[in-house]
């Protein structure tokens, strides 16, 4: 009988060791990779694309810029002249432009290229015609799409399943 408690204890013992939320399986843990560095962090939202160390450099990269320009005379600078006084690599200045960090300093002279022909603007990801040309496709694909709809709506149930 004595054997038949012990058993039973264990038995039970283990039911509620199992049951126990530290047995329990964690959550998934949101992981990514940081896209300069490529090293594996957390991220809090999902959303995030740089580990903590990235950020805070980028940060203070985006500060740097940021100052010299608000520091130069009339605001007027050449990206050269920026990259060579701060340190930032092309790359980081065209992202800087087109995620409009810059947009509250005045600063015509940064341009970059147009994504569909390649002529210099300074905001935006295309340029006035390429934007307006976009546009037209975009309307004319719509338009299309549309026709196609009201003609298979005009046909018999029959011709519609082929």
């Amino acid at each position: 009988m004595g054997m038949l408690r012990n058993k039973s204890s264990r038995r039970t013992a283990s039911k509620k060791e199992a049951s126990s939320p530290s047995s329990k399986t964690p959550a998934a843990i949101p992981l990514k990779n940081c896209t300069q560095c490529g090293k594996v962090f957390v991220t809090s939202t999902g959303h995030e694309q740089l580990c903590k160390k990235c950020e805070k450099k980028d940060r203070e990269m985006t500060n740097a810029v940021r100052l010299f320009i608000r520091t130069h005379p009339n605001r007027q600078c050449t990206a050269e002249e920026i990259m060579d006084a701060t340190g930032a690599s092309p790359k980081f200045m065209l992202q800087m432009l087109r995620m409009g960090v810059l947009d509250d300093v005045n600063i015509d002279v940064l341009t970059f290229p147009c994504a569909r022909c390649g002529s210099p603007i300074t905001e935006g990801r295309y340029c006035k015609n390429c934007t307006e040309v976009v546009a037209e496709a975009l309307a004319e694909t719509a338009k299309n799409a549309h026709e196609r709809e009201e003609r298979l709506k005009n046909l018999p149930r029959m011709a519609r399943r082929r």
